[in-house]
């Protein structure tokens, strides 16, 4: 009777399907930190290794497909920092994981705690502050 449980469940995609993703999708032009990255959500999902560094896991799929609109030095930061050990000296809380530098940058302020405040003014002055940019133009149009 267990057997018939699940013979109807869909079969698991096998090794390293999403390192092939990103190498098809990239090409030679494939990271150092996507292809750790891939081959972390080859080893446990990419919805684990997404919230491991605090994005969605559909930007994460953008990603090693290589569609995603959005920040890409953003999720190359949170990846460096949550698989590949990179570290920041943040003024406030020392040396710090670069995911988790960029996780209290994009807290809200909050005035009833003295840790956010200092955050809140410090963060915009420091070095590795990650500023909104503009979107950028479209090859070919110009303003």
């Amino acid at each position: 009777m267990t057997a018939r449980l699940f013979k109807d469940l869909p079969k698991q995609s096998g090794p390293n399907v999403n390192v092939a993703k990103a190498r098809a999708a990239w090409g030679n032009d494939l990271p150092d930190w996507l292809l750790i990255f891939a081959e972390e959500c080859d080893r446990t999902s990419i919805r684990a290794a997404s919230d491991r560094m605090g994005y969605s896991h559909s930007v994460a799929s953008q990603i090693l497909s290589k569609t995603y609109l959005g920040r890409v030095d953003k999720v190359e930061a949170a990846v460096r920092g949550a698989f590949m050990g990179a570290t920041v000296d943040c003024p406030v809380l020392g040396q710090l994981a670069v995911d988790k530098c960029l996780y209290h940058q994009g807290r809200k302020f909050a005035p009833t705690n003295p840790m956010r405040v200092r955050l809140h003014r410090t963060c915009p002055t420091c070095p590795h502050f990650k500023k909104a940019q503009p979107a950028s133009q479209p090859e070919g149009e110009q303003s």
